[in-house]
């Protein structure tokens, strides 16, 4: 029998949650690829409270999966500026798997009802753009789901730490 898996939109009430789960996902996640030191400024950066909860009220929507009960995963998407060409364009600024949940379908699930919620809001045309380190395996996720590598770029993210991306992109 397949497990009940839930997807719901986060609230502010969800703000210790999603910081707990990114504890345990963002150092497994990047501690062989960054410096301790990169993975605590990022954490800070990212996922402080107080940076969530703006984020949240800045039009930033989180998704919550629930499997059997228990919380297991999330997303995030944020709205960008539109493309010149009137292209509306969101960024998926999260999207981690508890390790123990990983490479069980959740991920696929999760990127297509987040692919479908941008869809649902009945844009004529409109993008979803994802960073991804250029060392992380997620990046042949990203392209098995469809996206495309736009470009790479390395971003100076204060106190001489650097993300080194590539800048992925898929129409929808």
């Amino acid at each position: 029998m397949k497990p009940q898996i839930t997807i719901r939109q986060a609230t502010k009430e969800d703000i210790a949650l999603i910081r707990e789960m990114a504890q345990i996902i963002f150092p497994y996640t990047y501690g062989k690829m960054l410096s301790p030191e990169q993975v605590d400024y990022m954490m800070e950066w990212m996922y402080s409270p107080e940076n969530i909860a703006a984020g949240l009220d800045s039009g930033h929507e989180y998704f919550i999966v629930g499997m059997e009960g228990e919380v297991v995963s999330y997303a995030g998407i944020a709205p960008q500026e539109d493309d010149p060409d009137g292209t509306k364009v969101f960024e998926l600024m999260r999207l981690y798997i508890l390790p123990e949940y990983q490479k069980t379908g959740l991920g696929k699930l999760l990127f297509e009802h987040v692919c479908d919620h941008i869809r649902s809001k009945g844009f004529k045309k409109c993008r979803m753009m994802l960073h991804v380190n250029r060392d992380n395996p997620a990046v042949r996720f990203y392209l098995h789901q469809g996206m495309q590598i736009l470009y790479s770029k390395d971003f100076d993210i204060g106190h001489n730490f650097w993300m080194n991306d590539h800048i992925m992109g898929i129409d929808l």
